[in-house]
């Protein structure tokens, strides 16, 4: 890990790859470095340059005032400068979806094209979500209602993961599908995602997730980017009615179909990343 000294304040990133390689910025579900891992892995035989940045508030990445869909694109803003890279495509996950295009919406031609993998729309009322798995559909329901609740919820969860990591990945792999969790259960996997664990949740967590199970859609009014989004056709965390949520939203994405959960999705990052940097 690496940091930089901002106007805003601190931020942590891995910096993976040639200087000279197009850069893609990866961007995780709250403070979880996992798909920037993977990516990193991915970094030298994509002919990719991987910044993987811990967003302010999570780790030791200084918290920013306002929204995080205002105050994330102006942190990448600054890290893009800093680092002197003119260009960059976005790759988003999860939770992050919404800074993932609120950094495409605000940078404009600074970001040349935006992938997600595992993707989340908006969740406002004509969001189906009847392809997500239960237990989640009611926490972000909750946390649409109660939103101090939802908040609470995700404090106690971060103390779990921070005190016994093992038992969050195992509460983590109950709640995922069956394909995914016996990918969970393979050591390497479990080893990264173990790591990222006592950084899930942080001081930018009740903002975060108060973007998430709101209505984010004026951000995707601003998307001109080429979006392209891989989806699980397992994957009952990111379902399928995510990524039709997004395609409906945008002026132009497209939807790719995997066979399989979230993770046969990443075991697809070669082909990802050079989508991502083929118009840099």
């Amino acid at each position: 890990m690496r940091t930089a000294d901002l106007d805003g304040g601190r931020v942590d990133y891995q910096d993976t790859g040639s200087p000279d390689d197009p850069a893609v910025i990866v961007l995780d579900g709250m403070g979880s470095r996992l798909v920037g891992q993977l990516a990193a892995a991915h970094a030298s035989a994509s002919g990719v340059r991987i910044i993987a940045p811990d967003r302010p508030g999570y780790w030791d990445s200084s918290p920013r005032e306002g929204s995080p869909l205002e105050s994330w694109p102006q942190a990448c803003r600054e890290l893009l400068d800093h680092l002197g890279i003119e260009h960059a495509a976005v790759l988003g996950s999860s939770a992050a979806c919404p800074m993932t295009f609120a950094a495409a919406s605000a940078l404009g031609a600074r970001i040349t094209a935006v992938a997600i993998v595992g993707p989340m729309a908006p969740f406002d009322e004509t969001t189906d979500l009847s392809d997500m798995i239960a237990s989640q559909r009611r926490a972000f329901r909750l946390a649409a209602r109660r939103p101090a609740l939802g908040a609470f919820s995700m404090r106690m969860t971060g103390a779990v993961a921070r005190r016994s990591p093992n038992l969050a990945l195992r509460l983590v792999a109950s709640q995922r599908p069956r394909v995914d969790a016996q990918r969970i259960a393979q050591p390497e996997l479990r080893h990264l995602m173990l790591q990222s664990i006592p950084g899930l949740i942080g001081p930018a967590t009740p903002d975060d997730l108060a973007v998430l199970v709101g209505d984010w859609t004026h951000v995707l009014d601003g998307v001109v980017q080429p979006v392209r989004i891989w989806v699980g056709t397992d994957d009952s965390v990111h379902p399928r009615s995510m990524a039709v949520g997004l395609k409906e939203r945008l002026a132009s994405a497209e939807i790719v179909e995997v066979e399989g959960g979230f993770f046969a999705c990443t075991d697809r990052l070669d082909e990802i990343l050079t989508w991502a940097t083929a118009t840099d």
